[in-house]
């Protein structure tokens, strides 16, 4: 091939079949085969008239082998779609969430549907674990699902801070403007260089940091100085992109609000890390 042209023909005739141990892909378990490689253009030609011939031979099975592979499944059909088993996994999960009808003082008009419900679902969880993380694709509006919940924090009479890249901070100062004795705005970038001053840090009540992922490595000094401060808060996490080099970044993110132990009662989970660990020995 030469940019997608064919510039010769080649045939290839031989015993191996497309399965791994066939094509010789499977460790130790390979078949021992024999194949040629014909390139003279008369003995591709006579392949090309065997393999005609041999597929005009050929009949068509697919109905048959469907007949018997389904008189030989001792399994049982499902009678629900699988949309519809989804649905109803969806329902059972949650429709105790009470917290629903709880937050109907909140206005969120102005989102979408599936966005006022991202903040309803967000402020749960907010509530049950301290912290959540928005990790929406991009374009997906997770600044527009970031203010709902900020609505329903300073309706509740907390103070929020939010930490975000300095290119960010005119639009998070300008979309907080009318609520500016309960919200402060600070960059990324002066954590790394100053850390947050206490003065700051104990008089607020939740932390929202856009574009989290700045802050999954926890070696970092923005990260340590970070981490000083978000216990005890409510934290909300922007990012589209938790998990960037590997598993760890996610839970990086996760330390920022939840402690080793805090699932150990409830869940059994004796030690967060333990569960990371796991899924990268697999």
């Amino acid at each position: 091939y030469n940019n997608g042209d064919i510039q010769e023909s080649y045939a290839i005739v031989g015993s191996s079949n497309f399965s791994k141990r066939g094509l010789g892909d499977n460790v130790n378990q390979n078949n021992t085969e024999l194949n040629a490689l014909l390139r003279q253009p008369s003995a591709v030609n006579e392949v090309k008239k065997w393999y005609s011939e041999i597929w005009d031979e050929a009949e068509d099975f697919n109905s048959e082998l469907l007949r018997i592979i389904n008189n030989n499944l001792n399994v049982e059909f499902l009678k629900n779609s699988p949309f519809d088993i989804l649905l109803k996994t969806l329902y059972e999960y949650l429709k105790d969430d009470s917290l629903f009808d709880d937050i109907e003082f909140l206005n969120l008009e102005d989102l979408t549907e599936f966005q006022a419900f991202a903040v309803k679902k967000a402020i749960q969880i907010l509530i049950n674990f301290n912290g959540v993380i928005i990790a929406d694709s991009v374009g997906l509006g997770k600044t527009y699902v970031a203010k709902g919940i900020l609505r329903y924090l300073v309706q509740t009479d907390n103070i929020i801070l939010i930490i975000c890249p300095s290119t960010l901070k005119p639009m998070w100062e300008k979309e907080t403007a009318n609520f500016k004795d309960n919200i402060k705005v600070i960059t990324q970038e002066s954590i790394g260089r100053e850390g947050i001053p206490a003065s700051l840090s104990e008089c607020v009540d939740a932390i929202l940091i856009d574009e989290a992922h700045n802050f999954r490595n926890e070696t970092a000094n923005r990260h340590k100085e970070l981490v000083k401060v978000t216990m005890g808060k409510k934290v909300i996490q922007l990012t589209a992109t938790p998990v960037n080099n590997s598993i760890f970044d996610l839970y990086n993110l996760l330390t920022l609000f939840l402690k080793d132990d805090d699932f150990k009662n409830s869940y059994g989970i004796t030690k967060l890390r333990d569960i990371f660990n796991n899924y990268d020995h697999k």
